[in-house]
């Protein structure tokens, strides 16, 4: 969670987590039922390898002589293998006895111990990044990732009689997925070098099945999308004869095309649900489906239609319909689509002056209880009497915080216990009502910079899906529409900036609001909540009827496995055979 995003969904997930006893080896089989959270499956580590409590070490000079030991003995194991991996000892039986040394009688079963359960995300990088990427031997790799691809299965699947923690199955569907058959830099069987990592054809086949499993957990189900992601994006760099078969292409198009179409299930948030519905619309946007399938092109529409969703998904499928392919002959209203993505963008204003505006009252508010502060303490006055022993109940002095110069100044004496103002400097509560420094000064009100960079996100998904608008109506009765709405949006990305004389909230406001006028048109009139602010600053822009729904799919839908020769390379790939 990102690029983020990807931080707060691996923040989410993880915190659903616990640990987990013996190597799965080749244990296989479908996603078991959920199992009572008890107790979760720890596979034994050997023992003189395994470090030893820190509090225990830190108190038991014994321990602390023992830890030292298995420290030495687990660097050497570790260092034998590194030496397998680059090739210094050859990767015959007895180096594959030296692999197996560290890695299935330690690293891969530590994955299950409570104590590890923090360190997943680093015992996974090391895994990936400086075990197989910097190895050296084609056969020690290829041992080895038979043997993390077994172990990662079965945490993930938790099949039979083992009950892992949702962390240890989570972060195994995130190493699946970022297996490699050729690593970044290495070099293929006829001695060319990869340029960019060559992903594994069957972990993508084990993140399409544990995807597709109805029992299956969330945090399984999430992993695998961050790997069919990866796949689908890195598919575009491999020669056309290597790339992801057409029959497998579909099967991933029809489970993103159900994701998007569907409610979130029962145990699953919305936000949750509209995350994973983002990372599908990216794949079918890397698969070159928009504008090409048109069960995907319906989602979309749906989407942006869609005002009661969430307005970063309704983003993420306005950038997608940016990937309008030119060679399409899918029919589409662009004009009614346009209409939607504008209202986004009157939405998103809205939303941002809305924000606004409670920030505003918040600091209205501070400042009320700012200037309450400064008043003396009632007490001390006599308003509400006075103590038993005729002195101010809160100890000596005439005001509430113990000062007993009353010839002090108020407003000095509250300066210098709150920093003159609440946030430290100035007279207002970030600064005053004026910047310093030159005229144009840029602003430095944090909330400024949150608000301008939210709304530029949003109008630009917008600006983008407008782009595709525009190919899919070219030269049709749809252009000027499409014209009109990219003119207005194009008016309020230019206005999520205050003006250099006044760059402040209320500045930042006057200017959304500029742009805002410039949407009017698209508001009917009956919900237009811009009926007092002035004219639309743009000509020419003719009353749009309200918020169109998307456009129904063409009588004739195009199955991806079987398209018409001339609907474009994207559907000819989908149906192409096996090799």
């Amino acid at each position: 969670m990102s690029k983020r995003a990807i931080a707060l969904l691996l923040a989410t997930v993880t915190a659903v987590a616990g640990t987990s006893q013996q190597a799965i080896g080749q244990t296989a089989g479908g996603a078991s039922s959920p199992k009572k959270p008890a107790e979760y499956t720890e596979f034994p580590v050997n023992p003189n390898f395994k470090p030893i409590d820190p509090a225990i070490v830190a108190s038991n000079p014994a321990a602390a002589a023992a830890d030292s030991k298995r420290t030495k003995a687990r660097n050497a194991a570790y260092n034998n293998a590194r030496k397998v991996m680059a090739r210094q000892i050859p990767a015959d039986d007895a180096g594959k006895l030296l692999l197996d040394e560290w890695y299935k009688k330690y690293y891969l079963p530590s994955f299950t111990l409570p104590e590890n359960r923090g360190k997943l995300p680093e015992m996974r990088h090391a895994l990936l990044s400086k075990d197989f990427r910097t190895a050296r031997s084609p056969e020690a790799v290829a041992y080895l990732r038979t043997q993390v691809l077994n172990y990662m299965k079965g945490y993930a699947q938790n099949a039979g009689k083992y009950n892992f923690h949702p962390a240890v199955r989570y972060n195994a569907m995130l190493v699946i997925g970022s297996l490699n058959q050729v690593e970044h830099g290495a070099r293929y069987p006829d001695d060319s070098r990869a340029f960019v990592p060559d992903p594994l054809p069957a972990a993508l086949d084990l993140l399409i099945a544990e995807f597709k499993s109805p029992t299956q957990i969330d945090a399984v189900l999430v992993a695998a999308l961050v790997g069919i992601d990866r796949h689908v994006k890195l598919d575009l760099a491999r020669p056309p004869e290597r790339r992801i078969p057409g029959p497998k292409k579909k099967v991933i198009v029809d489970a993103m095309v159900a994701l998007l179409n569907s409610p979130p299930p029962t145990g699953r948030t919305a936000s949750g649900h509209a995350w994973m519905q983002r990372r599908a619309i990216d794949i079918l946007a890397a698969q070159g489906m928009v504008g090409v399938y048109a069960q995907a092109d319906a989602a979309l529409e749906t989407i942006v239609a869609d005002k009661d969703a969430p307005i970063s998904l309704r983003c993420t499928a306005s950038e997608a319909l940016a990937r309008w392919a030119p060679t399409s002959k899918e029919k589409i209203d662009a004009s009614a689509v346009s209409r939607n993505l504008g209202l986004i963008a009157v939405k998103a204003c809205t939303d941002e002056l809305d924000r606004i505006a409670a920030l505003l009252k918040q600091e209205e508010v501070m400042e009320q209880l700012r200037e309450l502060i400064k008043k003396p303490n009632p007490v001390a006055t006599g308003q509400f009497g006075t103590s038993a022993a005729g002195g101010n109940r809160y100890g000596s002095g005439e005001n509430m915080y113990g000062s007993d110069d009353s010839g002090d100044d108020e407003e000095t004496e509250m300066d210098s216990q709150y920093g003159a103002n609440m946030y430290g400097g100035g007279r207002e509560m970030y600064g005053g009502g004026g910047l310093p420094g030159a005229e144009g000064a840029v602003a430095t009100d944090p909330r400024i910079d949150w608000s301008r960079r939210r709304l530029k996100y949003q109008l630009t998904c917008v600006k983008h899906g407008l782009d595709g608008m525009a190919i899919a109506g070219k030269a049709s009765q749809h252009e000027k529409v499409v014209s009109q709405v990219a003119t207005a949006v194009d008016l309020a990305l230019d206005l999520t900036d205050p003006p250099e004389e006044k760059p402040n909230l209320e500045g930042l406001t006057e200017s959304i609001q500029k742009g805002l006028r410039g949407l009017a048109f698209l508001v009917p009139k009956a919900a237009d909540p811009l009926t007092e602010l002035p004219e639309s600053p743009i000509d020419d822009l003719a009353p749009t009827p309200e918020a169109a729904s998307p456009a129904e799919p063409a009588a004739a839908v195009i199955d991806p496995a079987d398209p018409p020769a001339a609907e474009g390379d994207a559907l000819q790939d989908l149906s192409a055979g096996e090799e």
